[in-house]
């Protein structure tokens, strides 16, 4: 029969980790321990902390991790990982006094330059705010290393704090003395150089950062803000996209510096390779998602634009922000509804949702319009006014905006009765801001109500003479309507010194030369609106029937057909129609009359 093999039990000596941990006085208990151990269980106990200590470390439990490397410490002093495991522990549990103590301890006691620990020592004393012990600490590296690049750095950038750049300058010049070729200490002195600010220096021992190592961007950002200092932004640029093309297409901080510069300079269209390229760095940063979103924008890429919000939005699904570009987006596009849809998301919290709900008004408002349905507009504005949360806090406000949107729609149907019976029903005259009564107005005046126009033009300019446009209005209301053509021109005139690149005022003086007779400097006034406003058809009008006083027919032919097909209502064109002689009237083409 066969016997069952023997199984041997090694025993492995006794861990005293957690004794070590628990005990209040750890160091001493270690050493008494230790000394009762035998030669191998002694190894044992080194290799033991040792091991359980890394994995303390490791494991960010650095305060237990100090307590056994201190131990090993009392045991092999002069082990390097050992002590170095020491140090960095202390320093990590915020220790310090116990890490200096052990890195004076190695200096002082040990022969050698210990370079390393007095580096470590120097940056203690910094983090601890003792610069003048730190400097002296960095000195003393020099005098072993005078080329250690580390102290040279910190000596100098210490000086230049102090607002002593010359000294810097000379620590730096001194160090490079050891060391020509050292690429940062020739960067930091371009540094000190640009404090100082001698510009010609500073970007000479730039170029020469780069000469040595041409991946140093730290030096192309500095070579490139001496330039916008200067205020030449395309030069500072030019120097970014050329480190781009030729050293490193992908570096973000360059990448960074050139976007913000293109931003300043209103390169839209140039900007977007260099967004894109950042966002693939990092996917993740929805600030620039939104910057790439609105360049998209600005320059009709609408699709990825609204590609870059929809990513946004699965981040943030409450931001108002986010919210709102998707319905401005789907607003450029006409897809109305989608746009109401994101608007209508804006919370009555956000400092967005007054405005997001006056471009629904407006949504609502064109929609009424095209579907050729004002009854509709009407009901679903005062749906939206009827929504409007009692606590928010301008719903007052809110609400005759809105109801301007009602009185709006009313206008576009021509009815302009109803639209100004609903306003003053609403509002006081008193209560209208200046844009609400230019509206009220060009309601009076489109009534037939000159006086009462005018009138409301001039609460306007009594509290504000320099208003151009109320100025304006009033003077072709005049011109137009009235006898009063002396005192048009005086309000006519006004509005020309105070906006004379305005097409509308700038048309107003051709009208009134034209009334007055003078076509010549009618047409030289009134080609000058055109410039400025093609589409307009009151200023195309008024060209075409100019050119047609000057018996200049292909010219007037030319302006009342833009005119005509510029016309959104059926009664602008039959008032252009009026305006033309009956025998370029049979030339139009069949098309454009009414």
């Amino acid at each position: 029969m066969r016997q069952k093999k023997e199984i041997r039990v090694v025993d492995y000596p006794k861990s005293h980790v957690g004794d070590v941990l628990k005990s209040e006085n750890f160091s001493e208990y270690g050493k008494s321990v230790f000394m009762k151990l035998s030669e191998l269980e002694r190894k044992f106990f080194i290799n033991d902390l040792y091991l359980k200590a890394v994995d303390l470390k490791e494991l960010g439990e650095t305060e237990k991790a100090s307590k056994l490397f201190k131990v090993l410490y009392d045991f092999i002093p002069f082990d390097d990982s050992v002590r170095k495991s020491l140090i960095v522990s202390y320093i990590r549990s915020n220790q310090l006094e116990n890490a200096e103590l052990v890195l004076k301890n190695i200096i002082n006691n040990e022969s050698g330059s210990n370079i390393s620990y007095k580096l470590i020592l120097a940056g203690l004393q910094n983090a601890r705010g003792d610069i003048e012990q730190s400097k002296k600490t960095y000195e003393d590296v020099l005098v072993s290393e005078p080329s250690n690049e580390e102290a040279c750095v910190f000596l100098s950038k210490a000086f230049s704090n102090e607002g002593n750049h010359k000294k810097a300058i000379k620590k730096l010049k001194k160090c490079l003395k050891y060391s020509s070729s050292n690429a940062t200490l020739t960067f930091y002195l371009g540094k000190a150089y640009l404090a100082l600010n001698n510009d010609k220096k500073a970007d000479r021992y730039f170029l020469k950062t780069l000469s040595l190592e041409p991946a140093f961007y730290q030096a192309v950002v500095a070579r490139s803000l001496i330039r916008e200092r200067k205020g030449d932004l395309k030069k500072a640029l030019s120097i970014l996209r050329e480190y781009l093309q030729k050293v490193d297409t992908e570096n973000f901080a360059i990448l960074t510096r050139a976007t913000q510069i293109m931003f300043e300079l209103n390169m839209v269209s140039e900007i977007t390779p260099y967004l894109e390229e950042m966002l693939r760095q990092d996917p993740e940063n929805l600030n620039l998602k939104v910057r790439l979103g609105i360049i998209y924008s600005e320059t009709n890429a609408y699709d990825k634009a609204k590609e870059a919000f929809l990513s946004i939005l699965k981040k943030v699904p409450d931001s108002d922000r986010v919210l709102y570009y998707l319905g401005a987006l789907y607003q450029q596009t006409d897809e109305f509804d989608k746009a109401i849809g994101y608007y209508s998301k804006i919370n009555a919290k956000s400092s967005l949702y007054f405005d997001s709900n006056l471009q629904i008004g407006l949504l609502i408002r064109q929609m009424a319009i095209s579907q050729n349905n004002p009854e509709s507009g009407v009901k679903k504005i005062e749906k939206i006014k009827a929504s409007l949360p009692e606590t928010y806090a301008k719903k007052k406000e809110l609400s005759k905006e809105l109801d301007f949107y009602i009185s709006y729609i009313m206008h576009d149907n021509e009815d302009y009765k109803g639209a100004l019976s609903f306003l003053l029903g609403s509002f006081k005259k008193e209560e209208l801001s200046v844009d609400q009564k230019f509206f009220v107005a060009s309601l009076y005046e489109k009534l037939k109500d000159y006086n009462s126009a005018i009138d409301l033009m001039m609460g306007v300019l009594q509290k504000d003479p320099k208003n151009a446009h109320a100025l304006n209005f009033v003077g072709y209301v005049m011109l137009e309507n009235t006898e009063q053509i002396t005192s048009a021109y005086d309000y006519i005139k006004k509005a020309v010194e105070l906006e004379p690149n305005d097409s509308y005022i700038r048309d107003s003086l051709g009208w009134y030369f034209y009334k007055k007779g003078d076509f010549k400097r009618a047409l030289k006034e009134v080609k000058k609106a055109w410039q400025g406003e093609k589409k307009d058809v009151v200023i195309t009008k008024h060209l075409a029937i100019i050119y047609q006083k000057l018996n200049n027919i292909p010219e007037a032919k030319k302006y009342f057909i833009e005119a005509l097909k510029n016309c959104q209502k059926h009664a602008e064109k039959l008032d252009i129609i009026k305006s033309m002689d009956q025998q370029m009237l049979r030339r139009l083409p069949a098309s454009i009359i009414p």
